[in-house]
């Protein structure tokens, strides 16, 4: 029985062993994972910061082109006050 449970004991070794060695490819494809899983959040914090921006350069156009419609219409304003001026003093 000595060499039955000498074979037992080295298959119980080798089953641990074979163990550890799948334990630290689970563990090298959990730092893989996470490792990926920082750059997603990384690409993802980019991707929000060049929404902003654009946000913000749209919100800028929307003004800037109110600003010049108000600003059209103010010049229009005054042409038809200039314009009226003329006509009076022709009269």
């Amino acid at each position: 029985t000595t060499g039955q449970q000498k074979n037992l004991q080295d298959q119980l070794d080798s089953l641990k062993q074979q163990l550890a060695n799948k334990q630290n490819e689970v563990n090298a494809k959990q730092s893989e994972i996470e490792a990926k899983q920082r750059e997603v959040e990384s690409k993802q914090q980019e991707v929000t910061q060049k929404q902003q921006e654009a946000d913000k350069l749209r919100n800028d156009l929307s003004n800037a082109q109110n600003d010049s419609a108000q600003k059209d219409a103010r010049m229009a304003e005054l042409a038809n006050l200039s314009q009226q001026k003329v006509n009076e003093l022709g009269q």
